[in-house]
């Protein structure tokens, strides 16, 4: 049996840039692993790719795999920068990861290959197809709830609920129209992309998910369903990620695949 292959980005970290390791001696490249045990899961091959420098190897990359995780994550900012009223932008925080990672949506998006940005990535999901996020939700929408749970709960637990638009095809993958999710984030949705539209909100209106008009599988969460897959709605997605990756393999190559 042939099974789809989800590739999966990482993050950048140089010697005392942002990341989860400030004193690290060699730059190195890190994902959570919960990305690529969620694939498993569903019995799709997870792959990370490494942020190769040739376009032309980019899209050899693309051709050998079947769906996309672009991933959020990267470390948490220092406290002098948390303290900041105003964070840096993505583009800011990391140019080369940013620069990569805009170039694969944009690959993946001409392909029509199944694309997901999850935290970091959706916000990079919306910014590559013209949209724009807030600097920090605290300074901006003033009165907005407490949005990253970090230091404060497990991240794998809920942190608030989440109503989905009964219209959406997010609902439908989900069989919900509310959830409960987890919440690591201080920036977030403002202006949603080209081609996309808002389908899931917080409490205090908060955008927490997009999806695509155009295309027939791409989505944007601003929270992190690989690290509930113990909830329906989480296993449901991944499940629906994979269904659609193993169409898009068998489309690509002509193939019959049997299951």
């Amino acid at each position: 049996m042939m099974k789809p292959v989800i590739g999966i980005t990482c993050a950048l970290q140089k010697p005392g840039g942002m990341g989860p390791v400030p004193t690290f001696a060699l730059p190195i490249y890190h994902v959570s692993t919960d990305y690529c045990l969620a694939v498993e899961k569903v019995d799709a091959i997870p792959l990370i790719i490494p942020m190769v420098q040739s376009d032309t190897m980019r899209e050899n990359i693309l051709e050998n795999i079947d769906g996309l995780i672009v991933t959020g994550g990267g470390g948490s900012l220092p406290q002098r920068v948390l303290q900041q009223p105003y964070l840096p932008s993505l583009r800011e925080q990391n140019p080369e990861r940013y620069a990569f990672d805009s170039s694969l949506i944009k690959k993946a998006l001409r392909l029509e290959m199944p694309l997901v940005g999850i935290c970091r990535g959706n916000q990079m999901l919306n910014e590559v197809t013209g949209g724009t996020i807030y600097s920090r939700l605290q300074t901006e929408i003033p009165g907005t709830m407490c949005h990253n749970q970090e230091g404060l709960a497990p991240w794998g637990e809920p942190w608030h609920p989440l109503i989905l638009d009964p219209e959406s095809v997010l609902a439908r993958i989900f069989g919900t129209l509310k959830i409960e999710v987890n919440s690591l984030h201080h920036q977030s949705i403002h202006k949603v992309g080209k081609g996309l539209k808002a389908v899931a909100y917080a409490p205090d209106g908060v955008v927490e998910a997009i999806e695509s008009e155009e295309h027939p599988f791409v989505f944007g969460l601003q929270f992190h369903p690989e690290k509930m897959m113990g909830e329906p709605f989480a296993n449901n997605f991944f499940r629906a990620l994979r269904e659609a990756a193993l169409s898009y393999k068998k489309a690509k190559g002509g193939l019959e695949i049997n299951e």
